[in-house]
């Protein structure tokens, strides 16, 4: 089809060529004829115009030599030749037939001559115009083919644009699609490398688990192998002749049984430990409620003795209050200085008396804290032993039921420095109410008060209780915390009274705490204020006291009231 489409433009080119040709041919025909117009017959009729002169020149020429003849026109020699030989008469008739003959002969070669110009010209005007259609043709083919050559080169660029176009956009989308697909499986290859590596590091966080869990499971094993060896030595020192041998039967037994089923020996050997310590506790128990029925009834005979003497020595001060007084009077008039260093003495010997009453009941306060222990750690072995077979399978649970049980077994043998140390690995906020009573009590006597009362403010009344049974309430100081409490028997202890008072509605009261206020009140010269105090906490002894107290003796008769 685009060979027939170039047949087509060439023809085209060739049939405007050939118009344009004919064209030229057709102007230059008529340029010609305006130019040469009918030469021929001009001459003509020239010659025949000229005619009649050159008869009447006839006779003038006859003479003349044939070579200054005219050489205008061969007719004329001719006709000159013939006059010459003829006669005139006949000559003229002859000359103008001849005449006709030459002028007939001449207009037809003229006409014949104009003729075959005129045919000339009209072919050479037809070739001309046949050449320069033909090269208008061939132009205007040239032309067209050259348009459509360039219409067919911009068809050709557009569709090569186009090809390359649509073969750049398929490149483009191959190469996005390759990138994609290089991408999704660079995406799909990271996922599986990531999903492989995440597999293998969950087999071998898994491996390790296990390991941990084997590793940590045998550490169980051989801590609670040896903890029970320990144990079972333990009880062996402390059992009977019949029962050591009844263990070490047990033990051997045991041990056989661990070697069958290691993890039922397990169990079952720390079920015979639970329930060997809870028997050894509540034995204990028993020996210590013995001994502690044996110190009350003791410290009520004690009490008893302290009220006699109470009786007696308010009998001798209402005897010996005025003379008391007079001299009171004129030493404080005398010596203001000596007479407050006496008091200050007397409440210093007062309060020894005071811890000296107190140190009476020092073991028995020490063995009611040591049985308050124990019941609390059998409490606590009972409910560690619920909580551990519950959650048997969580390993961080274990581990903290493993620390919180070695650290009751060993504060149940008072080894509370070795308890303390396994409790510190125990999330105190996860314990229940009776195993954190047993870790605030083991703190307070392995020596880290400060510990327990951190963990837990409220103890502080616990541990002011266990030092003013020791006879150590100095120790108090060491502690920092903003406890009021705290800060209240700190306070009592330095003589910083107006502190005293200040925390006297922030401290829970007792009969030596009432003591301490009203002696601070009395300290400041303010007997209205502590009259006031002791008719609000309802302390009838300590009002009495006060009413029966002068003003300069009243610290010394007040210093007695806390010992009851």
């Amino acid at each position: 089809m685009q060979n027939n489409r170039k047949r087509n433009v060439i023809k085209e080119r060739i049939r405007q060529e050939k118009e344009r040709r004919e064209r030229l041919l057709a102007e230059e025909e008529e340029q010609y004829e305006d130019d040469n117009k009918d030469p021929i017959s001009e001459q003509i009729q020239q010659e025949h115009l000229e005619q009649p002169r050159n008869q009447r020149e006839e006779s003038v020429n006859v003479n003349l030599p044939k070579n200054e003849s005219s050489n205008s026109n061969p007719a004329l020699d001719w006709i000159t030749t013939i006059q010459n030989q003829a006669g005139t008469s006949e000559n003229d008739l002859k000359i103008k037939e001849a005449e006709e003959a030459i002028e007939r002969e001449e207009v037809e070669v003229s006409r014949k001559a104009e003729e075959e110009a005129r045919k000339q010209a009209e072919a050479e005007a037809r070739r001309k115009a046949e050449e320069e259609a033909k090269e208008r043709a061939e132009a205007e083919a040239r032309r067209k083919a050259e348009e459509e050559a360039r219409k067919q080169a911009e068809v050709e660029a557009r569709r090569r644009a186009e090809e390359e176009a649509r073969k750049q956009a398929e490149a483009e989308a191959r190469r996005k699609a390759e990138e994609e697909a290089r991408e999704q499986a660079e995406v799909e290859a990271r996922r599986r490398a990531e999903e492989k590596a995440r597999e293998r590091e969950e087999v071998e966080a898994r491996r390790k688990a296990e390991e941990e869990a084997k590793e940590r499971a045998e550490a169980e094993a051989r801590r609670k192998a040896e903890e029970e060896a320990r144990e079972q030595a333990e009880v062996e020192a402390r059992r009977k002749v019949e029962e050591e041998a009844r263990e070490r039967e047990e033990v051997e037994a045991s041990r056989k049984a661990e070697e069958e089923a290691r993890k039922r020996a397990e169990a079952e050997a720390r079920r015979k430990a639970e329930e060997e310590a809870r028997k050894r506790a509540e034995a204990q128990r028993k020996e210590e409620e013995k001994k502690l029925e044996e110190v009350r009834k003791r410290r009520l005979e004690e009490e008893k003795k302290i009220k006699d003497a109470q009786k007696r020595q308010k009998i001798v001060v209402a005897k010996s209050e005025p003379e008391s007084d007079e001299i009171n009077l004129n030493n404080e008039r005398n010596q203001p200085n000596e007479t407050k260093f006496e008091q200050e003495e007397k409440v210093a010997i007062d309060k020894k008396g005071i811890l000296n009453n107190m140190k009476k009941y020092k073991y028995a306060i020490i063995g009611v804290a040591s049985i308050v222990l124990l019941v609390v750690a059998g409490f606590a072995f009972s409910n560690m032993k619920n909580s551990q077979a519950a959650s048997a399978n969580n390993v961080n649970s274990l581990e903290v039921n493993a620390n919180l049980i070695n650290g009751l077994r060993l504060s149940a043998v008072q080894k509370y420095q070795d308890a303390a140390l396994e409790f510190d690995k125990v999330d105190y906020k996860k314990l229940g109410k009776e195993d954190k009573k047993a870790v605030l009590f083991t703190y307070l006597l392995s020596g880290k008060a400060q510990k327990a009362i951190d963990l837990e403010q409220d103890f502080a009344e616990s541990v002011v209780s266990y030092y003013i049974a020791v006879d150590n309430l100095k120790k108090v100081k060491e502690l920092k915390t903003k406890n009021p409490l705290i800060n209240f028997e700190i306070a009592a202890l330095d003589n910083k009274h107006e502190e005293v008072i200040k925390l006297r509605d922030q401290v829970p009261l007792d009969g030596r705490r009432e003591g301490i206020i009203v002696n601070s009140y009395l300290k400041l010269n303010k007997s209205e204020e502590a009259k006031k105090f002791a008719q609000k906490v309802g302390n009838k002894d300590l009002l009495e006291k006060i009413n029966n107290s002068t003003p300069n003796s009243s610290a010394t008769s007040v210093a007695t009231i806390s010992a009851g």
